[in-house]
């Protein structure tokens, strides 16, 4: 799946782990925008879609906690990546609990796992997005199903070669296979 080209925000009160950070990522081909803290992080959310947030945990003003449950209630598509110098189990359950992270990791971060960390939440957040049209797809088609004037039983083409998919009708649907498969 390919990752290139996607908005990565990245939020942290230490400049230096943000031009770390934004160094490792920008190479790879990722739009990277930088706050220094919730605030400013919102506020560049408000006017920027993004496709993943990484956030440090602790911040002065508002944590990251707070500031990735806000993330996470306002932009739930957005996939969000929680990170701290502490290994207090507190910060981590606030993150996954409050925040709805997908990762946490530990900062000084390994680069190779921090982009194995990014490019699992990118392809994450794109098999939600194409689940989501699958799901209004089929329920598209199960409004123009009810609609059709179609005697039932039906014989629906699945798309594999010989499998079809049989509906014997609209109150009970059940899956039948049927149809020649190849040998």
């Amino acid at each position: 799946m390919d990752t290139d080209y996607r908005s990565i925000l990245l939020v942290d009160d230490d400049a230096e782990y943000l031009a770390a950070l934004k160094a490792l990522l920008e190479p790879v081909g990722h739009h990277i925008h930088c706050a220094e803290s919730g605030e400013a992080g919102l506020a560049i959310l408000e006017d920027i879609p993004m496709d993943l947030v990484i956030s440090d945990m602790n911040m002065p003003n508002m944590s990251g906690d707070e500031f990735l449950s806000e993330v996470a209630a306002k932009w739930p598509e957005t996939e969000r990546i929680g990170m701290t110098a502490s290994v207090e189990s507190e910060v981590t359950v606030r993150a996954i609990n409050k925040g709805k992270v997908s990762r946490f990791l530990l900062k000084p971060w390994e680069d190779d796992e921090m982009l194995q960390a990014v490019e699992k939440c990118l392809q994450l957040g794109q098999l939600k997005r194409e689940n989501e049209q699958l799901h209004e797809l089929t329920l598209e088609s199960n409004k123009q199903l009810k609609n059709s004037p179609v005697n039932w039983p039906v014989p629906l083409k699945t798309g594999l070669p010989g499998c079809y998919i049989a509906i014997p009708s609209l109150r009970a649907v059940t899956v039948q296979w049927c149809g020649c498969f190849p040998h």
